[in-house]
């Protein structure tokens, strides 16, 4: 009984393995709800449940007892719904052949194991480490409980082998209760990892712009100054056409230096100098409406579809720079022509934008580089724009999140504190 259970307790490490692979060296943090990612969870935390069930470590008249609900579990909450369904499927139906008579009640064993964690799993992920692994811990002894009273319901002689190795039924006992928890903190802890990896690449990604920011402020801001005082000797001129022209490319060098200025900040990380509450769907609509004759001009329907009413903390500006910047990433991925879409609205305790295109769409590697300065999906792209977008989100204490598929269009997802 022992050795099954140390073979249990070493499938169940299978999972665990899988998801750091799937989180270190994959695009699973980017689109988790990928087809691909769902079966292969399916299929490792099936198959996981399926070799522990083979080696059961009680075995009460024809009733095998063993570790194997757990990576089904594991697919429920870290996988969603689907790939925890087809796991259990595949243990199902991998339990018929040898059940001996005890299919009916090993399925009531599993299902006191899935019931919570199928009804726990959307709010999983938003959960505390805290609430996940109490919720872990209540699940593997309701489990326990159901499955003992099963066990001692169907066998006969059970009593007879448990007076024979009393103390390995004992670590048993405890290794059900105990394993799920210790299994959820190591895959949240390989979470935690992941986004600590992240924020570093992040931070030397920021530390790359800075340095390049720097260097064109420097470089720009002087010639653009001698530009300037001459544009400025001319703009008295006697000549109402040729004032007007000199006051219009004074307006625009100073933009121009502003948003050297501005990508100069961001790069450096510097805090918001103004931030006040910003009425969310004026500012999308006074961006739809800038960026509406560039979008016509590439046959590009713009429409802004958002609820009034909803506020998030920051600058005027720069959440406006944010937008203009996303959606002109959008007409530029769409040639043929199309609908963008540009959506406001409240989620719980958030305010989430979202930016819609059916343009060219990218591919999960394209994905996995955005922010990264000089990537760009387009040809003549600097990259800089998405990662001025990553910077204004973050500093306003939001997400951002793309969702894309090559040929099937992008959605940009921003979610802000709601204010108010």
């Amino acid at each position: 009984m022992l050795q099954n259970l140390l073979l249990n307790l070493i499938i169940i490490k299978i999972p665990v393995v899988f998801f750091a692979i799937l989180l270190l060296y994959s695009g699973y943090r980017i689109r988790p709800e990928m087809p691909l990612y769902r079966y292969a969870i399916a299929l490792v935390c099936g198959g996981a449940a399926v070799l522990c069930m083979t080696l059961p470590v009680v075995n009460a008249g024809g009733f095998r007892w063993d570790l194997g609900a757990i990576p089904i579990v594991v697919a429920i909450l870290y996988g969603g719904r689907l790939p925890g369904a087809m796991a259990a499927v595949i243990y199902a139906a991998f339990s018929i052949s040898g059940a001996e008579g005890q299919f009916g009640a090993e399925m009531l064993s599993l299902a006191s194991a899935l019931a919570y964690p199928f009804g726990w799993a959307r709010r999983y992920e938003r959960s505390s480490l805290t609430l996940k692994l109490i919720g872990g811990l209540g699940t593997s002894i309701a489990h326990y409980f159901v499955t003992l009273n099963l066990v001692l319901y169907l066998s006969h002689t059970f009593d007879a082998n448990l007076s024979e190795d009393r103390w390995t039924f004992i670590v048993f006992q405890v290794v059900t209760i105990i394993t799920l928890p210790i299994v959820s903190f190591l895959i949240e802890q390989m979470y935690i990892l992941s986004t600590y990896q992240e924020r570093l690449r992040e931070a030397e990604r920021l530390n790359m712009i800075g340095e390049m920011a720097a260097s064109i402020a420097h470089e720009v801001r002087n010639p653009l100054t001698v530009v300037k005082g001459f544009l400025q000797l001319l703009s008295t001129s006697k000549d109402e056409r040729t004032r007007l022209y000199m006051t219009t490319s004074i307006a625009e060098l100073d933009r121009a230096e502003f948003i050297i200025s501005d990508y100069l900040n961001m790069a450096k990380g510097q805090p918001e100098e103004h931030r006040e509450p910003l009425d969310v769907s004026n500012l999308i609509e006074t961006a739809v409406q800038t960026m509406t004759p560039f979008a016509t001009m590439q046959n590009i329907e713009l429409r802004a579809l958002c609820e009034p009413g909803h506020f998030v903390l920051g600058d005027t500006v720069r959440f406006k720079q944010a937008i203009i910047n996303v959606v002109k990433n959008a007409i530029e991925a769409m040639p043929e022509g199309g609908i963008i879409e540009v959506q406001s609205f409240r989620q719980e305790a958030e305010v989430i934008v979202k930016v819609l295109d059916d343009g060219e769409g990218m591919t999960p590697e394209q994905l996995g580089r955005l922010g990264t300065p000089y990537f760009s999906a387009k040809e003549k792209g600097t990259g800089l724009g998405t990662m001025v977008v990553f910077r204004i989100v973050e500093s306003m204490g939001g997400k951002i999140t793309y969702q894309s598929e090559k040929g099937k269009g992008t959605q940009v997802a921003m979610q802000f504190p709601a204010v108010g």
